[in-house]
């Protein structure tokens, strides 16, 4: 069985990788989403008037990158050098970002129908 060409032993350590690191992309951009409680689709209104969204933002983004490189054996990191290639951060980011549609995507869906399904 192999996932995006990759059935080697080792070469599954940088798949798992990326699993974990398309996770944590995914929960990064759906902050963006989380800004809005409302069903508009401005999710950057008002963005520089909460400097700890923007920071904390920048935070987590250079602490994923630091836990890639430098993570190993406390993340379950490939061992191999790098332990993400080039398109495998490509992958994990774009995934990552494609929880922005999906957020639009959600809002499209009136409340008054989401209302109606719960009892």
């Amino acid at each position: 069985q192999t996932v995006l060409g990759y059935d080697d032993e080792l070469i599954n350590g940088q798949r798992n990788t990326l699993v974990f690191n398309t996770f944590v992309w995914m929960q990064i951009f759906n902050q963006w989403n989380n800004r809005r409680l409302d069903n508009k689709f401005n999710i950057f209104e008002g963005l520089f008037q909460n400097w700890f969204f923007v920071g904390i933002n920048i935070a987590m983004m250079g602490a994923q990158v630091l836990i890639i490189f430098v993570g190993g054996r406390p993340f379950s990191i490939a061992e191999t050098r790098p332990p993400q290639t080039g398109p495998q951060w490509a992958y994990a980011i774009v995934l990552g970002f494609i929880s922005i549609p999906v957020g639009i995507l959600i809002r499209l869906i009136p409340d008054t129908l989401v209302l109606k399904l719960i009892p």
